[in-house]
């Protein structure tokens, strides 16, 4: 689920966050929000274990610190605020920081998804949750007619994902298995 490295384009406006920072994104278990200082242990613990290590491609010097994991969050607001970067957090209705997912943008109508857990929640469904709700929020915003998320295809836990979030297997894009879903028409004001 590694997404290709791009020039940033502005992706969204500030009002386009309100729904999350106000808590409105959410279903009865999780609810998606931005990345703080508090998440910063979620993310040194996913950087730590090495199935998302292998999956996102880190480094294999990468050491895992509660420095750089608060720098990426920096480095993740930075990029919200500029209207080029999407990354939210998903957390429990309690607030626990269970993992996160990230937009990017492909070409003109079309973004790329990408999503983890971290390793003491998974299996316990909050990635097709947490995917639930970003395509819903991206459906809202009347801008995107796609949603494509690579995975590699021995992933079989993020094949599922996909699969139970109404993505359609497209075929096969730099090794990792294309799933595709369709949006309501740009410009319609999103599904009803």
């Amino acid at each position: 689920m590694t997404l290709a490295d791009s020039a940033p384009v502005r992706l969204f406006s500030t009002a386009d966050w309100l729904p999350v920072e106000s808590g409105a994104c959410k279903d009865g278990v999780v609810q998606l929000g931005c990345f703080t200082a508090s998440d910063a242990v979620a993310i040194y613990e996913c950087d730590r274990d090495p199935e998302h290590r292998r999956r996102f491609e880190l480094p294999v010097d990468h050491v895992p610190s509660i420095e750089h994991a608060l720098a990426v969050i920096q480095s993740w607001e930075a990029g919200r605020r500029a209207g080029h970067r999407c990354v939210l957090a998903v957390r429990t209705l309690a607030g626990e920081s269970v993992g996160g997912c990230e937009v990017q943008s492909r070409r003109a109508h079309a973004v790329s998804l990408a999503y983890w857990t971290r390793p003491a929640y998974r299996r316990r469904g909050f990635s097709q949750r947490a995917v639930r709700l970003v395509c819903s929020w991206l459906d809202t915003l009347a801008r995107f007619e796609v949603i494509e998320v690579l995975v590699a295809p021995d992933n079989v836990a993020s094949l599922r994902v996909a699969l139970g979030c109404g993505f359609q297997r497209l075929g096969i894009r730099d090794g990792n298995v294309l799933h595709v879903r369709q949006l309501e028409a740009v410009g319609t004001g999103g599904r009803t």
